[in-house]
């Protein structure tokens, strides 16, 4: 068996010790004044309170409406089970927010799943591309009328969409402010999301309408399916947005112009 076996091998089995597993990594481990177990127990405390504090820095409002305690219970429960499956815990925790939607939490409280998705999309916003560049008009006005309902608009990379049958926004700013008030919380909400030059992200409130149409535009879906599928006429959500910045880009049938 070469080492680079070895290695894999020994890797294989000291990352599964670090999540509780069954390993025979203690027969490699010279602990000197510790056991083997003792050694596996620190470099186990500290990789499940090192993936904790990253997932408390990526949902630090799910963590403030569920509390420490139960925040860190569910994402110590989290990390045994999906464990980082890269070096970079910057981009650790997705999947986190569905993970928690299937917990029995959600049935009492599933605006928590909710919240900790925005947060997610507010994660992914922020280290996106901005692209600032004037939108295409010439190539537009170039196409023949007969392909008007074959075009595709597209979204911004520095755009998002975040979307929930709850009232995701208002509770958001409410829990970014420390001022909670009584809301219906059954509310949906819908959310367009930009990231700034400064890296935060800015959140703006959209009507179903105007959601339903970005959402078709991050589909990929064209004007015609749009038109059909909502029963809309989308020309004006095609000029408010292409005059705010969030649409740069368009397709049409095997060309792309940006």
């Amino acid at each position: 068996m070469d080492k680079s076996m070895i290695l894999s091998q020994l890797q294989t089995e000291f990352g599964a010790a670090l999540r509780y597993q069954a390993s025979d990594i203690e027969q490699h481990v010279s602990g000197g004044l510790f056991s083997a177990e003792q050694v596996i127990q620190l470099y186990r405390n500290n990789f499940v309170i090192s993936c904790c504090d990253a997932l408390q820095a990526s949902f630090p409002v799910t963590h403030k409406l569920v509390g420490e305690d139960f925040f860190t219970s569910v994402a110590r429960q989290w990390v045994l089970s999906n464990p980082p499956q890269s070096g970079n815990i910057i981009d650790y925790g997705e999947g986190f927010a569905s993970w928690l939607a299937e917990l029995p939490l959600s049935a009492s409280l599933p605006y928590v799943a909710s919240i900790a998705q925005l947060e997610w999309v507010i994660e992914q916003t922020a280290s996106a591309e901005m692209v600032f560049e004037p939108f295409p008009f010439a190539d537009l006005s170039a196409l023949p009328a007969t392909q008007y309902s074959f075009i595709r608009f597209h979204l911004a990379p520095q755009f998002s969409l975040c979307g929930a049958s709850e009232a995701i926004y208002p509770l958001y700013q409410m829990a970014q402010q420390d001022q909670f008030e009584a809301i219906n919380l059954n509310m949906p909400s819908y959310v367009l999301l930009q990231k700034q030059p400064d890296f935060t992200v800015s959140l703006q409130p959209l009507d179903e309408a105007d959601y339903q149409f970005l959402l078709g535009c991050t589909q990929g879906l064209t004007l015609a399916n749009i038109a059909e599928q909502l029963g809309i006429d989308p020309s004006h959500y095609v000029q408010t947005y292409i005059a705010q910045g969030v649409l740069n880009r368009f397709s049409c049938l095997e060309n792309e112009y940006e």
